[in-house]
């Protein structure tokens, strides 16, 4: 039996290592049937079973057989199983009961018998070859009396102990769970130690997986306009909450698949969280959406008239969450006269410079930022060119009191 469990311990260990990823487990304890209900988006699940002790017998009694043990693993999966969980021997079953997972003829374990009374032997544990399963494990025999003193409980495989037999007068101790037989009684005691419940543990592995694309779950982009969806698979669990995600962005939960969606209104750092809930609940996601505020740009400082070749007192515009402007510092861009320039720095556009030519001068500045377009600093520059005068038409000589032409 020593080198069966350890062939099972290794199997065990062997579907945490091969998975790679967090292992969930469940244990099922409680007798009688139900139904476990597969998590969402899992393809495979290890069960483990174990068959109930047998009562441990009375007055000098035998020792309860210990439940035997199976176990196999379960792919294609259906939403949900059916289960049943044998109950420990008592005063009146006596033996353990059977534990089952998907049918009787799947997956099963055989309880213990229970011990005889009345100077009685041990009861038989349960058999692996009446079971179901790929891997099998008979469990425990109880012990015989010896003389006055009951016989100890049979131990079931990977699972519960079986109880010390009583002393004369006294009574056994009961298995523990799962599948411990009971021990006998000692003489002249009429009290019957029960075997220990049966037990079924279900693995499986927990994995969260991001479905849309590559960098998706930390993207930056610009206030009141839509995120790029970011999508998950998430393994194991039954649904899932959200935290950290800002206004106008929700996220959504729906048979494995998560979406996170919407259009931010809030500007700021926004580090997310995904719990997922049911089962696999430490597998949390962690990520962030950045949302940049938009651009503004205030009004011209001045509309100035100026005298070409004449320099103006500087132009400024103010600007918020602006990271330039086009065509910084060229001469005579974005609609400037010739020997104006403007500048960006500090949140600060600054026009300067000397005109050489004269008009009026619409002029647009593309201000740089979270949008791509549309957010321009706009004004007029007035050019007045300088007065002139011609040579006189003729240079007359002319009599005193007479006109001339």
């Amino acid at each position: 039996m020593g080198k069966q469990l350890l062939k099972i311990i290794l199997f065990i260990c062997l579907i945490f290592v091969s998975w790679n990823s967090i292992a969930q487990t469940q244990t099922i304890t409680s007798p009688g049937s139900g139904t476990f209900v597969v998590p969402d988006k899992i393809t495979t699940i290890s069960v483990q079973v174990w068959g109930a002790g047998g009562a441990g017998g009375t007055n000098s009694g035998g020792g309860g057989g210990a439940g035997a043990y199976s176990q196999m693993t379960f792919t294609s999966l259906p939403s949900n199983f059916s289960y049943s969980i044998g109950q420990g021997g008592t005063s009146t079953t006596r033996n353990g009961g059977n534990t089952w997972f998907s049918s009787a003829t799947t997956l099963m374990a055989v309880g213990g018998i229970g011990g005889g009374n009345n100077n009685g032997n041990g009861g038989a544990g349960g058999l692996a070859s009446a079971g179901y399963g790929t891997t099998k494990t008979s469990g425990g025999n109880g012990a015989n009396r010896s003389g006055s003193v009951g016989g100890n409980g049979g131990n079931s495989p990977n699972g519960g102990n079986g109880g010390n037999g009583g002393i004369s007068g006294n009574s056994g101790i009961a298995g523990t769970n799962p599948g411990g037989g009971g021990g006998g009684s000692g003489n002249s005691n009429n009290t019957v130690p029960l075997g220990g419940n049966g037990q079924i543990i279900i693995t499986w592995s927990c994995s969260n997986t991001l479905t849309s694309a590559s960098g998706t779950d930390s993207q930056t982009l610009c206030v009141n306009n839509p995120i790029t969806n970011i999508t998950y698979e998430i393994a194991g669990a039954t649904g899932a909450t959200f935290s950290g995600l800002p206004a106008g962005i929700s996220g959504n939960y729906s048979s494995g698949n998560v979406t996170i969606s919407g259009s931010p209104s809030v500007s700021g750092t926004f580090n997310y969280t995904i719990t997922p809930t049911g089962s696999c609940t430490s597998n949390v996601i962690n990520g962030t959406i950045t949302v940049t505020a938009n651009q503004t740009v205030g009004a011209a400082s001045s509309s100035p008239t100026v005298c070409i070749d004449n320099s103006f007192t500087n132009i400024t515009h103010s600007t918020t969450d602006a990271t330039g402007i086009t065509n910084d510092g060229v001469d005579g861009a974005n609609g400037l006269p010739t020997g104006v320039s403007a500048t960006w720095s500090g949140n600060t556009i600054t026009i300067s410079g000397t005109p050489s030519v004269s008009g009026t001068f619409n002029y647009s500045i593309p201000v740089e930022g979270c949008l791509s377009s549309g957010v321009n600093a706009t004004g007029t520059i007035t050019v007045t060119a300088n007065q002139t005068v011609g040579a006189a038409s003729s240079s007359p000589t002319v009599c005193i009191d007479n006109s001339f032409t």
